[in-house]
């Protein structure tokens, strides 16, 4: 699976006006949740020279582990992403530092998400950072990517979202200021 996903910096304002605006053209209102994501450093190559991530992500009592491959779009944060799901985040940390992982950051976020059509919009607040409004899809193929990227560009400007609020940078990158 390929994740396309746009991502804006945005100010609480920006976050209520988009809300209004998503609910006045249909978007459906699904989930509201807290994340803690716990981010680990590969023992033998840098994630931030390959541009990859592995994410161990608990949201109530689930936890779901996230490899991020590269980034294979310029011009937004779309990447190969492989999810599975694990019964206990703490045996499953202990696995990977016994495997020599060392864990670098922990993000947490409050994600309200909404679905607009095919598309999903996801409203964080992340702890010490501030609001992100992401849009997300995802496609099956490398040459779909160039045409979905766009679909999610042309809805942020529909909502009103500021073009230059776009945020490339992941969470991890923000928080480690990369």
């Amino acid at each position: 699976m390929i994740e396309v996903e746009v991502k804006y910096r945005v100010s609480r304002e920006v976050v209520d006006h988009i809300v209004s605006k998503l609910l006045s053209i249909g978007g459906v209102p699904l989930s509201e949740e807290v994340q803690e994501d716990f981010y680990f450093q590969h023992p033998s190559r840098d994630f931030a020279v390959t541009d990859e991530a592995l994410r161990v992500r608990r949201v109530g009592d689930k936890v779901d582990v996230t490899y991020k491959g590269p980034r294979i779009d310029h011009k937004s944060k779309t990447r190969e992403e492989i999810r599975v799901r694990v019964e206990s985040l703490d045996d499953f940390i202990l696995l990977l530092e016994r495997l020599g992982f060392l864990q670098v950051a922990k993000v947490i976020k409050t994600r309200k998400t909404y679905r607009l059509g095919e598309t999903l919009l996801h409203l964080d607040r992340v702890n010490g950072v501030g609001f992100f409004i992401e849009i997300e899809a995802t496609v099956e193929k490398k040459d779909e990517v160039e045409r979905k990227r766009d679909e999610l560009l042309s809805k942020a400007e529909k909502l009103g979202i500021p073009a230059e609020s776009f945020e490339r940078r992941s969470y991890l990158e923000i928080i480690l200021g990369i």
